[in-house]
């Protein structure tokens, strides 16, 4: 699946290593990315909080909550 990890990756995983390999996952099985997920969140956001939306959620955090929503959605798809 060319996904980029070591041995010592699997050995001592640290969490930035880790959200890559859900992305990569996310990327090939979905088609979703996060680019694919931040207007909608945005939007959300937006509506929800008007001008303090940025302030209260950066776009970091707000995309990546969006992002694993996307990532629930695949563990429902693939589990029994």
């Amino acid at each position: 699946m060319h996904i980029q990890f070591s041995v010592a990756d699997l050995q001592r995983p640290n969490p930035q290593h880790i959200q890559r390999v859900f992305e990569w996952f996310a990327e090939v099985l979905m088609n979703c990315t996060r680019e694919v997920v931040a207007p909608g969140m945005r939007a959300a956001a937006e509506e929800l909080y008007g001008q303090d939306a940025e302030r209260i959620f950066t776009s970091d955090t707000r995309d990546l909550m969006g992002f694993f929503v996307m990532l629930k959605r695949l563990l429902a798809e693939v589990s029994c």
